[in-house]
């Protein structure tokens, strides 16, 4: 699991599944389901983190890449190896720099990451980059809402939100960031009011 350092530290990873784990029981384990369901092929998973998702891909996914540029958060993801239903390899890299060749993939997902990666543009290029042509992006991330009172709190909140949760931002614009890098936009999901958003996209 070689690959770059990154700013958060063992106690981020430490209490995440703690914090994590009421909303897996409210509905998140739910979306996750939803959002992996119809998959197949080949997938890479942005921002792996301690490896909830692995015991919800499909049966129809042959194999999974798991990314996480947090090698804690990777020493917990492997102790829930088993739970997986398919070959699973765990990499430490950062979803703005990805070791793959272009086209390595059918499908790359991202749960709840795309909020603390540097560059959310750059992470999203990659990912075109590295998916085959028609391939799927398949995203279930928090985002900024566009109602003003709402949005602009995200704003004001996020700077010191992001210091407490490992680099977490609350105001990020996914769904045009995704239009933006070329994905086609195939269907959205909106929960809470529109703060969450399940994303299906393919590289056309």
């Amino acid at each position: 699991m070689d690959g770059p350092s990154h700013p958060r530290t063992g106690v981020f990873a430490g209490i995440y599944d703690p914090v994590i784990a009421p909303f897996e029981r409210l509905g998140l384990g739910g979306l996750r389901r939803e959002t992996l369901r119809g998959l197949s092929g080949a997938v890479l998973e942005l921002g792996v983190g301690t490896g909830r998702s692995l015991r919800s891909y499909p049966d129809s996914v042959s194999s999974v890449t798991g990314v996480d540029p947090d090698e804690t958060m990777l020493d917990r993801a492997a102790r829930r190896l088993p739970e997986a239903g398919m070959p699973v390899r765990l990499l430490r890299a950062a979803g703005e720099d990805l070791p793959f060749p272009d086209g390595s993939f059918d499908a790359v997902t991202a749960f709840l990451t795309l909020c603390t990666v540097q560059s959310q543009e750059a992470a999203l290029r990659e990912a075109w980059r590295v998916l085959a042509p028609g391939g799927e992006l398949r995203l279930l991330e928090h985002v900024r809402v566009e109602r003003k009172p709402l949005g602009r709190l995200q704003e004001a909140l996020t700077p010191a939100w992001s210091r407490l949760a490992g680099g977490c931002h609350l105001d990020r614009r996914t769904l045009e960031g995704v239009s933006s890098v070329g994905f086609e936009v195939e269907r959205i999901g909106r929960y809470l009011g529109g703060v969450v958003l399940r994303i299906h996209a393919r590289r056309a």
